[in-house]
């Protein structure tokens, strides 16, 4: 019989794991270096919660085999953000009715035929983002990462509700985008810190709150 090779694994702390390790305004960067180091799969722990990292496209072939392995939402951000979503598309355990309702719904919705179909307004939204650029001229810096999230809510409002937040014509986010920004990125530090901790950040916890009223 093979034996199985361990994963590899960084070391850490006792009980905190990897959690220094990880540098929250650019994790990242930490991520790509482990890559090098260990290949294509190695792990990382966080308070006793085991996280799997995955950099080769064979292995992800392998784990997409729905004959032998299914999504998992436990101990991760996804679970966290069931307090607001529920059962919803990608919150919902394995084996949830829901997940199989909401598939069904959106797949002829989003279809080839269908994406096809907005096209055209695709092009409008696409079009402001490059028309904003223009209007700053050659000189003015470009965040990616702040215009192409203008861009994907854009899209996504314009072309499946018909609404436009028209988000390259003002200076900050529609108020939806920025509770929900807040609201992911507390879920994402909810899902990798002590309970306890979560508990004794009460000014965070309103927040975290109002973000989901909105």
């Amino acid at each position: 019989m093979a034996t199985l090779a361990p994963i590899p694994h960084p070391p850490g702390w006792p009980w905190l794991g990897n959690i220094f390790d990880l540098d929250p305004e650019d994790s990242l960067k930490a991520i790509d270096a482990f890559a090098k180091q260990y290949g294509g799969i190695y792990t990382l722990t966080f308070f006793g919660n085991t996280l799997t990292i995955i950099n080769s496209h064979a292995i992800a072939q392998e784990l997409l085999d729905e004959r032998r392995f299914h999504k998992s939402v436990v101990n991760n951000a996804l679970e966290t953000i069931r307090c607001l979503t529920g059962d919803a598309l990608f919150t919902a355990y394995h084996g949830e009715e829901n997940w199989g309702v909401a598939h069904r719904i959106l797949v002829p919705a989003f279809g080839p035929a269908s994406i096809l179909g907005m096209f055209d307004d695709m092009y409008d939204i696409l079009s402001q983002l490059v028309l904003k650029w223009e209007r700053f001229g050659p000189k003015h810096a470009i965040d990616p990462a702040d215009d192409f999230t203008r861009l994907a809510f854009d899209t996504i409002a314009y072309c499946a509700m018909s609404h436009r937040l028209n988000s390259f014509y003002t200076e900050g986010v529609p108020p939806f985008v920025a509770a929900m920004g807040s609201f992911l990125r507390e879920s994402d530090g909810r899902a990798s810190r002590p309970w306890f901790l979560t508990w004794l950040m009460r000014a965070r916890n309103a927040k975290y709150e109002e973000d989901q009223r909105k």
